[in-house]
């Protein structure tokens, strides 16, 4: 849904179109495709080879975390630290079924309590 809502603001169904069989080919995360829409509305040549590069630490935190939701089938949201290599990762969840389903991801089980 959310590569559909970033295809939607490319300027014609056209567009849409050829935007969206690159994004298919070459699997590109919504934040990728939010910045392929905004170079092709610019004019900038896209190239079918090649993915935009996260251009900054944020846009790649970004990447990861909507990678990591994925994975977790839940909300996950990556805080940077003051430091240059600290910060958090934060996992919601919203029962304790869900947060079992995380938990057994990660690796925990409920004899590791013991």
């Amino acid at each position: 849904m959310g590569h559909a809502r970033a295809l939607l603001g490319a300027e014609s169904t056209d567009a849409q179109i050829d935007l969206a069989k690159q994004v298919a080919s070459q699997g590109l995360s919504v934040r990728a495709v939010e910045s392929l829409v905004k170079s092709h509305k610019a004019g900038k040549p896209t190239s079918e080879r090649q993915s935009p590069a996260p251009t900054s630490k944020t846009s790649l935190l970004a990447d990861i975390q909507e990678k990591l939701q994925q994975a977790a089938k839940t909300k996950v949201t990556i805080k940077p630290g003051k430091g240059a290599h600290r910060g958090k990762i934060v996992i919601d969840y919203y029962s304790l079924d869900d947060f079992d389903r995380i938990a057994a991801m990660l690796g925990y089980t409920a004899s590791d309590a013991h």
